[in-house]
């Protein structure tokens, strides 16, 4: 993954070309074609310089049914051949990819047995209808060489996939502003699509990348589309669905809520029984647990509410009100239970569709009133009635 860009682009139209199958669809096999181009091969390391230089032309010119003749000049013993037919490749498999990604999303049912590098793996993760399949070329426009070495089984694809983030980083925040790009919806889908392989390693800076990517122009974009985004929904809710055990978690957690993704449930949950998450990431668990979970989850919240550490502090009508992790918690637990929130000494609290209730909105002007709401839901649980929590 150290190559040049145009290295990386002609080795990945060349993977790419020779492992796609299409049976049935003829690519310029006629004998006669196949010939003529064999024979302009070997022209390629004629004696004469014209010579070599019209063979040149007219392979360019005959185009994919050259394909075979040179890429069995790649392997011939005059470097001269070798250099032409690398040269010449390079535009004749460039057509190639074309034509066949075109077939690829023209087989919008599959009946042609079409496939390309990593699509058995993404049809399995998100279907194979034709919204998938579009959304798959443009990742292998994008993307070749890193949905090849994706698709070979037991790929050391940690570095690949880490240094191809650091990359798309690098162009998005470029210091010279005229230099910045944004990345192509293809790159950012094959980068989410690779991290959700089983024995990839979930670090904090693979988190981090890919919760930077999502708010990219053409992402958010596809998201917000419902006629596009069902693919895309599903390979983020397998993504949100790791349960990583990083630090950086929470931004999936962030992702979940943003996007309606309950896949992130399960690590949510795995975040408050360990007892070991930051405040941030407390706060993040428990809003996923208050939008996907039920009562029966209310155990697991219950705890935190010993717990004072400060989230953050907010002007509210002329009063500073501050927010802890105890008052989310609450917050949670009076929503899990289907009960009202001021009944329970919140007067600043906002709701809002997404993370239920606006974190900052649910602290306290002071202490008392604080310690008062704890005891009032506690109290609730021992009256006749009540839940017993």
């Amino acid at each position: 993954m150290r190559r040049s860009l145009a290295s990386r682009t002609f080795l990945g139209a060349l993977a790419l070309s020779a492992i796609l199958f299409v049976p049935g669809i003829a690519r310029g096999d006629e004998p006669g074609l196949q010939q003529r181009a064999q024979e302009l091969v070997r022209q390629l390391g004629d004696d004469s310089y014209p010579v070599r230089q019209r063979a040149m032309r007219e392979l360019t010119q005959l185009g994919v049914p050259a394909k075979q003749a040179l890429l069995t000049g790649l392997q011939s013993d005059d470097a001269e051949i070798r250099w032409r037919c690398r040269r010449v490749l390079a535009s004749v498999l460039e057509l190639d990819l074309r034509a066949r990604l075109a077939d690829f999303a023209a087989d919008t049912d599959g009946s042609e047995g079409l496939s390309l590098p990593g699509w058995e793996r993404f049809r399995e993760l998100v279907g194979d209808e034709p919204a998938a399949r579009e959304l798959f070329v443009e990742m292998q426009r994008a993307e070749p060489d890193l949905l090849e070495a994706a698709d070979a089984p037991n790929a050391p694809l940690d570095e690949a996939l880490q240094q191809r983030c650091a990359q798309l980083q690098q162009v998005i925040f470029a210091p010279d502003q005229r230099a910045r790009r944004a990345a192509p919806l293809g790159s950012v889908v094959t980068l989410f699509f690779v991290a959700t392989r089983a024995d990839v390693q979930v670090t904090d800076a693979l988190v981090s990348y890919l919760h930077t990517f999502s708010y990219q122009p053409a992402f958010q974009q596809i998201m917000n589309d419902p006629r596009r985004s069902k693919p895309v929904r599903k390979l983020l809710g397998t993504w949100v669905g790791r349960n990583s055990g990083t630090f950086s978690t929470y931004h999936n957690f962030m992702l979940s809520l943003q996007y309606g993704l309950g896949e992130a449930l399960d690590p949510a949950l795995a975040a408050l029984r360990s007892g070991t998450a930051q405040p941030y990431a407390q706060q993040y668990a428990m809003l996923v647990v208050g939008r996907f979970g039920g009562a029966e989850h209310a155990n697991l919240i219950e705890p935190l509410l010993n717990d004072h550490n400060v989230l953050g502090s907010n002007n509210i009508n002329q009063q500073e009100v501050r927010t802890e992790v105890c008052d989310v918690a609450l917050a949670i637990l009076v929503h899990l239970a289907g009960e009202n929130h001021p009944d329970f000494g919140f007067k600043f609290l906002q709701k809002n569709p997404q993370s239920v209730v606006i974190p900052l909105s649910a602290g306290f002007a002071n202490d008392g009133e604080r310690q008062s709401a704890i005891k009032k839901w506690r109290e609730r649980g021992t009256k006749p009635g009540g839940s017993g929590e």
